[in-house]
């Protein structure tokens, strides 16, 4: 929304305060030829028609008077010159500069005599430094009436971002009073007559020649006119990587958010953009200025003026637009409801309808499409209460008629995102509910502390939509490495004057702790004192009364870089008391405090009833206090006084003593008699003990006040991260010899390194780094360093951790050698607390390696090898190298594993150089195993004949192989390719080895035999009697001894007892790949005996046919009132036995009770067992879903009911893919199963809901869906399968 004007004598043009920054992401590739570089605007603001008639007409009355006169001291004189001067501040660096000055509007040709650039002085805003040089940008030109003209300038060097610059027009004769293009934001400017380009001090009549359209009432926003001549863009020649970010829109983004966001792209490392604004108060979406007298200011149309106004704007990259308030409330005002050029297509109350405006931002969209460009929209805010001078009465009928248009923009901006590159709901953050005619509308108003008057943003409520801009916008967040860390909640100091937005100010710049041990100091910080709770009222000035507060902190500074704090309770929270948020704009700053929302005041009495004043009464005031110090009366200026001014419209970087962290918070038109803030302990009656004070630079203090000693504060505001990393740069991986002596110090170097703003001209040296170098040998200790930037708060250590003390080991603060050769891996930590609690670390490794002479063991399991040191290694023994899972099979000295190795295998000194190969078997061989063969009796009785110890061998290549039978070592140095089992002369069985373990097949089959052989020994051939009392037992575990001479046993010891003759059942059937005792395989010393194993390809022996006794279990199962059995294989029998199924009822698991509550364990079945089948209704597992999307379905809700929480898995099957759902919940929003599902689910159903995104489908694409669950016995049971097709608006089927 606009604001009406005062029409008074004024043409003040207010100053943007920018920032400047970097930024890692390339714009659009429209970089010049010469090393890539392009223009890319660093200031840029919408031009305007200022015409007869609107409401900046006393402007141009004002010019073509003033333009008759110039100021030789005192004395005025015509002259036919007059010269515009413009200061403002570059955001980025360069020596290249191009602007644009445009004539669209002007009344006739501007003849432009000179234009010169240079740098602002340490005066007055409006001072020209003339110590240095200044550019003469062009001479003799002229813009045609409707035209613009481009000039191009350079300086001799680079000038850095932040450099305050003022600009020099000075026109010829009288055709500055052609001028009618004016940008109404976004700098500060002056007019005086005469020629006052290489001028430093404008007049007393020039620094009041500003025609300042103020709003009428002071409210606290922003939405005032400050007019800037003739300037539309200022750019500069930058790198490719370099892009301008653009803000368009109307009056509640005409305002100080776009510069919150560079303050928060700044604090994220992003320093390579410009945020620029070509947003105009009173702006609308879908038509031109509403209004005769303010309609020439608000200018056409956004989709009329956007090509112009930010596509066209020099390395544009990113544009962000919040419009439309306008369009739904300025034909709702009396005053508006026309266009000012007298067009007819705005009909007498005409309200745009939510689509036309919807079809407006299609139209940015496809613009922005068109031209390459990265489109965010910000949601038009909520505005109910918005009055506009009390023109606007909110009833239900007229919020009802209103408030429907912007919640239906906002939704349809919500669901088109897809169509742009980001969307800022700032609603959901500012608003808050409102009722009206007894109806409540949700979040239908701006909160009180977010707005000036329910429609523009309060100082909080542009840092908050700020805020809401994601910095992954612009870059990519990234988690900091293990030797890196991001350090949070510090606020660092400017060197610069400070810009709009949040700020601590402080008493010193810790300038003389920075070279102290620890680096640390007090600091008062500028707070709120929360005991007066009304505002200042005082204005006895001879008894100086002051209110303003303060809080102690500690200043941390480095040797070379910025002072910061971590100021802890006094910044958090919603109302801290020391935050202070700066806005305005040129000398119109106002300083605003976070507790109460105040405004930093100072009283100036009358010097002709005073007299000098040398201390002044300070505190908080509720309206914006006074900005201009001198009014014009007529041709004359005079001094304003009996007023509550504003303290610190002005800062200064030349009040320091040589350190640039001292700047000034004053309140001046010239270098004489400033009001200044400062820290200091004098005492007055009212104004007694230690306080910021507010000094008269004319009084008796002088610029002498302050901690340090020269009026002069600090300013701090609040970083992102300090990003810290420690790197190694000594010793990083230490080699040495093995005659180097133990207890040797190995020095390791270290570089601590951090991004805190570190030199003089902060901005353009942002991604400088500090540096702190040490050496852990002993002879330091981090908490005595001196730090160069970020000195990392208190109680830092330096501690070091090695994975191998034998090779290297920490002591005493540094790295000693062991005695033993190989590598070490330290792992180093640097840590400390930082001063608001928080504790930080970043870690790094490096590696010690003494080298010595080695030798070699290769694994033949996977053939790695591994090296070893002879030196470290006097006794070895290969066995140890084993690994695990594997066998010892010997150790050979050829990669074919042909020659054994000679020595002692278990204890033996490596020879250096040498290479020894070990044979690693699966630890499956060697697994004991039995064969027991009965006969029947007369009586039916079964009697056992035999019991053969079987085992699995890999080759032949051992000396002995056998088994230890009751502790007694039995050889059989014969092993077998098959054993053959016969039933007389008839095959029956066939034992042989597949992949190390024993098989048996049917006769008739003839198997590959190549895994393995077999190594056999007959129980009745050891004891004879065995088998003639029941209760005896054997155990028995096979063995070999390897060519090198160790015995080896198998890993598994077996046990098996006699039970006597009796029955079938009396007998068990134990397989040949079952188990009885696991144990470690046990490796003995070297053994004499050097023969290798004989081999025969068969052995047979004899067997009743009735010998192997049944290997299946009885299943007995009770399912639907029926019982019937199912023979199946022992072992395990998840997913084998099958339900028979239940009309209209889902299977829900086997269990081991007629109850259904012990779920059966089907995991390892060796013996019969009885089952019971659950089934629940046929509603469960069945399939309902809810459509995601309004114009569009983007996803499609899956809901099926479980009747309990009770299986081991749930979901869905969507198109062959399965999907887990185990989070069940009780309610769909406020909906149960039952509801959905119907009453033949339980009240205590659970749902299972699945989200199903619908990206990439096209119309005719099905979405098959199947539940399962998966019971508690492992059954897999699968729901009635629905199938979906996709048609963009809905899904059927």
């Amino acid at each position: 929304m606009s604001h009406t004007v005062k029409r008074g004598l004024a043409f003040f043009l207010c100053l943007v305060m920018a920032f400047s920054l970097t930024l890692a992401f390339a714009p659009a590739a429209d970089a010049a030829a010469d090393g890539g570089q392009h223009w890319v605007a660093t200031w840029h603001e919408a031009i305007l028609n200022v015409k007869e008639g609107s409401q900046a007409e006393k402007a141009i009355n004002s010019i073509e008077k003033l333009s008759k006169l110039y100021n030789v001291g005192h004395v005025f004189s015509g002259s036919g010159q007059a010269t515009f001067r413009i200061q403002m501040n570059t955001q980025l660096a360069g020596r290249d500069f191009q602007m644009k000055l445009s004539n669209r509007y002007g009344t006739g040709d501007i003849q432009i005599e000179k234009i010169t650039v240079g740098f602002q002085g340490n005066g007055a805003l409006s001072t020209l430094d003339t110590g240095s040089k200044i550019v003469t940008a062009a001479s003799n030109i002229t813009i045609a009436k409707g035209g613009s003209k481009t000039v191009s300038f350079s300086f001799s060097e680079v000038i850095p971002a932040g450099t305050s610059l003022c600009i020099n027009i000075l026109c010829k004769k009288d055709t500055c009073c052609n001028v009618r293009d004016f940008a109404l934001t976004g700098g500060t400017s002056w007019f005086q007559g005469g020629d006052q380009t290489t001028e430093a001090e404008l007049s007393d009549l020039g620094n009041v020649a500003n025609l300042c359209s103020l709003v009428t009432t002071n409210n606290g926003g922003e939405g005032d006119y400050n007019l800037i001549p003739l300037l539309e863009e200022l750019d500069v020649k930058a790198s490719a990587d370099t892009y301008a970010v653009m803000f368009i829109g109307d009056s509640t983004i005409t305002n100080s958010i776009p510069d919150m966001l560079l303050d928060n792209l700044q604090r994220n490392g992003i320093h390579n953009v410009s945020v620029v604004s070509s947003a105009i108060k009173g702006n609308e979406l879908l038509q031109d200025g509403a209004g005769s007298v303010q309609g020439p200011l608000e200018g056409d149309a956004l989709i009329t003026r956007f090509k112009h106004d930010a596509l066209e704007v020099a390395g544009v990259q990113k544009i962000f637009v919040k419009i439309g308030t306008n369009d739904i409330l300025h034909p709702q005002l009396s005053d508006l409801k026309d266009w000012y050029n007298g067009s007819s297509t705005r009909p007498d109350g005409y309200t745009p309808t939510a689509e036309q405006m919807s079809g407006g931002y299609q139209n940015l969209i496809d613009q922005a499409k068109a031209a390459g460009k990265e489109l965010y929209f910000m949601d038009i805010n909520p505005f109910i209460g918005y009055t506009r001078d009390g023109s606007l009465t909110w009833t239900k009928d007229f919020t009802d008629q209103v408030n429907p248009i912007r919640l239906a923009v906002n939704a349809w901006l919500a669901d088109n995102q897809s169509q742009y590159a980001g969307y800022i709901p700032c609603t959901a953050k500012i608003g808050e509910d409102v009722t009206i005619g007894g109806t409540v509308y949700p979040l239908g108003q701006i909160a009180k502390r977010y707005t000036t008057d329910w429609v523009h943003p309060s100082p909080a409520g542009m840092q908050a939509e700020a805020d809401l801009i994601p910095i992954t916008y612009f870059k990519a967040v990234s988690t900091p490495a293990a030797n890196q860390a991001a350090v949070t909640n510090i606020w660092v100091a400017t060197n610069e004057m400070p810009t709009n937005g949040k700020w601590l100010i402080a008493s010193n710049s810790g300038k003389n702790v920075k070279d102290t041990a620890g680096q640390q100091g007090t600091v008062h910080l500028l707070a709120t004192d929360t005991q007066y709770t009304s505002q200042i009222t005082s204005t006895n000035n001879s008894n100086p009364y002051n209110q303003l507060g303060d809080v102690t902190a500690t200043i941390q500074r480095g040797t070379a870089a910025a002072p910061y704090v971590a100021p802890g309770t006094a910044v958090t929270g919603e109302k801290p008391t020391a935050v202070w948020t700066r806005y305005g704009y040129g000398t119109r700053i106002y300083w605003k405090d976070s507790y109460f929302g105040r405004f930093l005041s100072y009283y100036y009495p009358s010097p002709a009833s005073t007299g000098t004043v040398s201390e002044f009464n300070a505190g908080l005031r509720d309206a914006e206090p006074e900005h201009a110090f001198l009014t014009l009366s007529g041709l004359k200026a005079q001094t304003n006084s009996n007023e509550w001014f504003t303290l610190g419209n002005t800062s200064s970087t030349a009040w320091g003593n040589g350190d640039p962290w001292e700047l000034s918070m004053h309140f001046g038109a010239s270098a004489s008699g400033q009001k200044y803030l400062a820290w200091d302990s004098t005492s007055s009656s009212n104004s007694s003990g230690t306080k910021f004070r507010v000094y008269n630079s004319n009084g008796s203090k002088g610029f002498e006040a302050g901690e340090n000693g020269n009026g002069t504060i600090t300013y701090l505001s609040e970083l992102a991260a300090v990003n810290t990393q420690l790197d190694v740069t000594q010793s990083q991986n230490y080699t040495c010899g093995e005659d180097v002596a133990s207890g040797t110090i190995v020095p390791v170097g270290f570089r601590l390194t951090d991004d805190l703003l570190n030199v003089e001209t902060t901005k353009t040296n942002a991604t400088q780094r500090n540096e702190t170098s040490f050496t852990a040998d002993g002879s330091q200790n981090v908490q005595d360093l001196r730090y160069t930037g970020y000195t990392y708060g208190q109680n830092q250590t330096l501690t070091c951790v090695s994975d191998n003390k034998d090779v290297a080991y920490y002591d005493a603060g540094c790295v000693k050698l062991g005695s033993a050769c190989g590598t070490a891996t330290l792992t180093w930590t640097y840590g400390w607390d930082e001063l608001d609690g928080t504790h930080y670390a970043m870690t790094v490794t490096t590696t010690v390696t003494r080298q010595g002479a080695t030798f070699t063991v290769v694994h033949s399991s996977d053939n790695s090898s591994n090296t070893f040191y002879v030196k470290d290694n006097p006794d070895f023994n290969l066995t140890e190298q084993v690994r695990d899972g594997y066998l010892y099979g010997g150790t050979f000295t050829d990669g074919n594993y042909q020659t054994a190795f000679s020595g002692d295998p278990t204890h033996f000194t490596p020879a250096a150089g040498a290479t020894y190969y070990v044979q690693e078997v699966a630890q499956k061989y060697l697994s004991p195993n039995d064969y027991d063969v009965w006969q029947h009796t007369a009586d039916g009785q079964k009697h056992v004949t035999g019991l053969y110890m079987l085992a699995a061998v890999d080759s032949t290549r051992y000396r002995e192989v056998g088994f230890t039978v009751n502790g007694e070592d039995r050889a059989v140095n014969e092993v077998y390719g098959v054993i053959n089992v016969t039933k007389g002369t008839t095959p029956y069985q066939v034992i042989y080895v597949s992949d190390g373990v024993l098989n048996a097949s049917g006769a008739k089959s003839v198997p590959n035999h190549d895994d393995g052989y077999i190594a056999m020994l007959a129980l009745q051939d050891l004891q004879t009697d065995f088998f003639t009392a029941a209760g005896k037992k054997v155990t028995f575990q096979p063995y070999w001894i390897t060519l090198d001479g160790v015995k080896v046993t198998g890993s598994v010891q077996r046990e098996c007892t006699y039970l006597g003759t009796g029955a079938d059942s009396k007998y068990e059937w134990v397989g040949f790949w079952d188990s009885k005792a696991a144990c470690d395989p046990v490796y003995v010393g070297s053994q004499t005996e050097t023969a290798m194993l004989s081999f025969r390809a068969a052995k047979a022996f004899e067997s009743d046919p009735e010998t192997l006794a049944a290997q299946t279990v009885t299943i007995t199962v009770n399912e639907n009132g029926s019982v019937t059995t199912v023979n199946l294989d022992k072992g395990d029998l998840t997913g084998k036995l099958t339900p028979a199924g239940a009309d209209g009822k889902v299977f829900a698991g086997w269990y081991t009770d007629e109850a259904c509550t012990v779920p059966a364990d089907f995991s390892d079945v060796q013996s019969d067992m009885t089952v019971y089948a659950k089934y629940v209704s046929g509603a469960y597992l069945s399939v309902k879903y809810k459509q995601v999307g309004v114009f569009r379905v983007r996803s499609v809700t899956l809901l099926s009911a479980v009747d309990s929480k009770d299986y081991q898995d749930s979901g869905y099957i969507i198109n062959g893919e399965q999907v887990s759902c185990t989070n069940y919940k009780n309610r769909y929003g406020i909906i149960t199963a039952r509801m959905i599902f119907g009453r033949d689910v339980s009240r205590s159903a659970q749902l299972m809901t699945y989200s199903y995104a619908t990206t990439g489908l096209t119309k005719g694409d099905t979405i098959e869906i199947v539940p399962y669950w998966v019971t508690l016995d492992g059954t897999l049971v699968t729901g009635t399968a629905r199938t979906l097709t996709y048609n963009v608006r809905g899904l059927n089927g």
